[in-house]
């Protein structure tokens, strides 16, 4: 996996952000996300407030459980998640969900919210 320019130093390694190209290659393979500046986005619509309120919840519970959090805004029935890495500036492998805690075979937790 190509990656660009340093960021910030996390645990005695140098965390990377995502080469551009990289990002979009991410972006090709998943409906629904997009780039806007250091993120990448998603809107998702849920039947009722009460429903997109416990979707927000499902999503602080594998948030919490991968060690990334997304930013979230909640819009009624309307909520868009933001992944990016605050603490470098950036997309880096942790931020798309690549990140060895999130993995599985079924892809990373905060990407297969349904």
């Amino acid at each position: 996996v190509a990656e660009a320019k340093n960021g910030a130093e996390k645990g005695g390694s140098v965390t990377k952000l995502l080469a551009e190209a990289v990002i979009e290659q991410w972006l090709r393979a998943r409906s629904g996300w997009e780039r806007e500046g250091d993120e990448i986005r998603k809107r998702f619509e849920r039947g009722s407030f009460a429903a997109a309120i416990a979707f927000v919840v499902r999503i602080a519970f594998l948030a919490e459980a991968a060690e990334h959090h997304p930013d979230l805004d909640i819009r009624w029935r309307t909520i868009t998640v933001a992944l990016t890495s605050h603490d470098v500036g950036g997309l880096t492998a942790s931020a798309t969900g690549r990140h060895p805690v999130s993995r599985s075979s079924r892809g990373p937790p905060l990407l297969r919210v349904p």
